[in-house]
């Protein structure tokens, strides 16, 4: 236990009957959530968990693996690069695959405000694709090491759940009218090249009936919109880590570092040191 300006916190591991290793954190003195645990869990076969009527608004980034969620009456796939959200008040039942255990991170936040804050965005419970907002549930599992004890720390945890709820968002509009599921599967390609003929087959589609009916529906073609993609994600991991501007256009498959810098000029405005200067709190 400890006291840091004035607001008494604590910091503890946390036991699971899995393979998981996490950290709950408890505030006290007018902070505005009851507790926050955050944690990763390694495949582990015969993983289930199911939760009634939770008192949690949950959080989970899938690394690797195969699973299912149970949501709106039906269970629902969930792999590598997906999140889910399931709010307080729902039942929150899931499972990994037997042959293919999730590995993940995860938070589950108590917190009043945050089924409502869920209903505001227009949604309480989904599945989401991203592989941009790995960042911030890795941020998020880096406090317990980083950043223990700060009082700051519970205002950082919401900042990034906070973030998280805006991309889930963003994909929950963008799914609605995504008919054959185009955006959705494109966005797997963020981090890796893209394979037209792979997502083709995918879709049970010809090459260039896909092409076609993405530039119809959207206005670009597939590979125009994965870079779109590509740039947003690469204004997040500007502004929220450390990485170099290498280590961003090799993240996301550019040719390198100069064709990155000069693609985001030409889209963005700016070079991406400049954003990065520009948009740093």
């Amino acid at each position: 236990m400890s006291n840091i300006d004035n607001i008494s916190v604590s910091e503890y591991p946390v036991t699971f009957p899995f393979k998981e290793k996490a950290y709950a954190f408890v505030p006290h003195n007018g902070i505005p959530f009851r507790s926050a645990a955050l944690g990763i869990t390694n495949p582990t076969a015969n993983y289930s968990i199911e939760r009634r009527k939770s008192g949690i608004n949950l959080f989970e980034y899938i690394l690797e693996g195969e699973g299912e969620i149970f949501l709106d009456g039906k269970w629902k796939r969930a792999g590598a690069g997906d999140f889910y959200i399931i709010s307080a008040g729902l039942d929150q039942i899931y499972r990994s695959s037997e042959t293919k255990p999730w590995k993940k991170l995860w938070v589950n936040y108590a917190a009043d405000y945050m089924p409502a804050f869920l209903r505001s965005y227009g949604f309480e419970s989904g599945i989401f694709h991203s592989d941009a907002v790995k960042v911030y549930f890795e941020e998020l599992i880096s406090l317990p090491k980083s950043d223990a004890l700060s009082a700051d720390t519970y205002f950082r945890i919401a900042d990034r759940l906070h973030k998280i709820i805006r991309m889930a968002a963003t994909l929950n509009s963008d799914a609605s009218d995504d008919e054959y599921g185009l955006r959705r599967i494109l966005s797997g390609y963020v981090h890796k090249k893209l394979n037209l003929d792979e997502l083709a087959k995918e879709l049970h589609m010809s090459k260039s009936n896909v092409i076609r009916i993405f530039k119809k529906k959207y206005g670009v073609t597939p590979y125009e919109y994965l870079i779109f993609l590509r740039l947003e994600t690469a204004k997040i991991l500007l502004r929220d880590t450390k990485l170099s501007i290498k280590e961003i256009a090799d993240k996301l498959v550019f040719f390198d570092e100069h064709y990155f810098s000069s693609l985001f000029l030409k889209k963005i405005g700016m070079r991406p040191g400049v954003y990065r200067n520009n948009t740093k709190g």
